[in-house]
């Protein structure tokens, strides 16, 4: 027999918050880096990474979402 098992509908809205609170920081700091006027070699390589991460957090909140609605 096969043990299923289930995670709690709250523990994964919270750990979405969790992952949006982390988006939103990085989106924040990408947007100053792009007003910024001083854009050196270290702090593209920075920002560039800090986008990335964006776009897993994104692609996890999509997923778990979808997830949510079925």
């Amino acid at each position: 027999e096969i043990k299923k098992k289930f995670i709690p509908i709250q523990k994964v809205k919270d750990i979405m918050k969790y992952m949006q609170k982390k988006y939103n920081k990085l989106d924040e700091q990408v947007d100053e880096y792009i007003n910024d006027d001083n854009k050196d070699l270290p702090k593209y390589y920075e920002n560039k990474e800090k986008i990335g991460t964006m776009q897993t957090l994104g692609w996890f909140i999509g997923t778990l979402q979808e997830l949510l609605e079925k």
